[in-house]
């Protein structure tokens, strides 16, 4: 899958900084980075999208007066990390455009997504230093890339992290490794074992620091068809610039257990799927490499759906009590009903069908520590029941290896009320 096939899939918004002098833009730009995000450590919200959808996106100046369009992203693969955004400008249908490497913090999103933003006019573009597109300037040089931010009023982006961590610092001297994100979409995956597993259709970002996130993999299928994909951590690959291809920790049959079809791409910003996913690649979730974590919405989940007396919780019949063992094929959250806390589900194949299994409270589960992994063998007792017109086991008890966790007591109460699933919310009274 190439990026001129993604292009439509989505609109990517970008960070708010608006290109002044030098001093002027500093002071700007700290100004909307803690009105965007809090400062680190504090709680956040991820903004995730898929990278391509920039490409191929109108670009306007504030007076609306249309200055090209962008042609490309570039990727600081090494710093996982969004570079710039290669704006077309000039000439006449696609002829004699002259080609500009706009820092990506200098760029905004109109509101209705139609077209991002340059805070400039058209004759400081045109007297601008720009590149023919046959004949692209060295991005990953230090020297290059700090006069194409001093030159739109912008401060390079290693500078602006090496001060926020270490103080004042010099712009590093090392080349920078930057890609083209056409470059990395299609891109070879393999494993140590030197086993082709499919290759990158994809990169979805966190907008908040422009960061790299996840890359989604195409796996299987043949000649194109029956393809599936699988989003993985950034951090997992290893990519490999010079052999031109990426390394994962992986083989086939794991991948494949993480498969969805292409167009039902998981909600990676849910916090324990992809806390989940980043633990079946042993890497720490990105959100704490990066410095910040997830904000966890406050009032706007219910747990009443969770308590004892509960529609939910009657679906639970002591005589359709039964065990089931088998290996988990899936995890992710549920909701017993609109707008309650999400709760813990995971499938289970046995050696005769796959059942879904329902726990308890996310929150519950949390507190019991309780890892569940693809692959993992259980152990779960439980009652059969169909809920909106799905069959699934309402469990009671899980046994993971050593590991078991009661849900419900011998008469089928929820273990989670015993142990207080809300503090602050007034338990009903038996």
């Amino acid at each position: 899958m190439r990026v001129q096939q993604l292009r439509p899939m989505f609109v990517l918004m970008v960070a708010a900084v608006l290109a002044a002098p030098a001093a002027f833009a500093e002071s700007e730009r700290e100004k909307t980075e803690r009105a965007d995000r809090p400062a680190q450590g504090q709680e956040f919200t991820p903004r995730l999208q898929k990278a391509s959808t920039i490409v191929g996106l109108n670009v306007q100046n504030a007076q609306n007066k249309d200055l090209g369009e962008i042609q490309e992203i570039v990727l600081d693969a090494g710093d996982s990390r969004i570079a710039y955004a290669v704006l077309a400008f000039g000439g006449v249908l696609g002829m004699g455009e002259d080609y500009f490497a706009i820092p990506w913090s200098a760029f905004q999103m109109k509101a209705d997504g139609s077209a991002a933003i340059l805070n400039i006019d058209e004759q400081t573009l045109k007297n601008s230093k720009g590149f023919n597109k046959d004949n692209w300037p060295d991005m990953g040089d230090p020297k290059w890339a700090q006069e194409a931010h001093r030159q739109y009023g912008q401060e390079l982006y290693r500078d602006q992290e090496a001060r926020r961590t270490e103080g004042t610092a010099p712009t590093p001297k090392e080349h920078f490794w930057v890609r083209k994100l056409s470059e990395l979409v299609g891109l070879a995956v393999k494993n140590r074992e030197e086993e082709a597993l499919g290759e990158i259709n994809e990169i979805v970002v966190d907008l908040h620091e422009g960061r790299v996130a996840y890359a989604i993999l195409g796996v299987g299928g043949y000649l194109g068809m029956g393809e599936k994909e699988v989003a993985v951590p950034w951090s997992a690959l290893d990519l490999k610039p010079r052999l031109e291809v990426a390394i994962i920790d992986a083989d086939k049959k794991s991948l494949e257990k993480l498969a969805f079809d292409p167009d039902k791409l998981p909600d990676l910003a849910d916090r324990t799927y992809s806390s989940r996913l980043h633990e079946q690649f042993e890497q720490e979730p990105y959100w704490e490499v990066f410095g910040y974590v997830i904000h966890k919405k406050q009032g706007a989940a219910s747990d009443a759906a969770w308590d004892r007396d509960s529609e939910y919780n009657r679906n639970f019949d002591l005589s359709k009590v039964q065990v089931i063992k088998g290996t988990v094929q899936g995890v992710e959250t549920f909701t017993p009903q609109a707008q309650a806390s999400k709760g813990t589900q995971f499938t289970v194949k046995t050696d005769t069908d796959t059942v879904t299994v329902q726990a308890g409270p996310e929150s519950f589960m949390r507190g019991k520590d309780l890892k569940l992994k693809f692959g993992d063998t259980v152990t779960v007792t439980g009652s059969r029941t169909e809920i909106g017109g799905q069959n699934v086991l309402i469990a009671s008890q899980i046994t993971s290896g050593d590991k078991t966790v009661i849900l419900r007591d011998a008469k089928g109460a929820p273990q989670w009320e015993a142990s207080g699933l809300d503090q602050d919310r007034k338990k009903p009274q038996d």
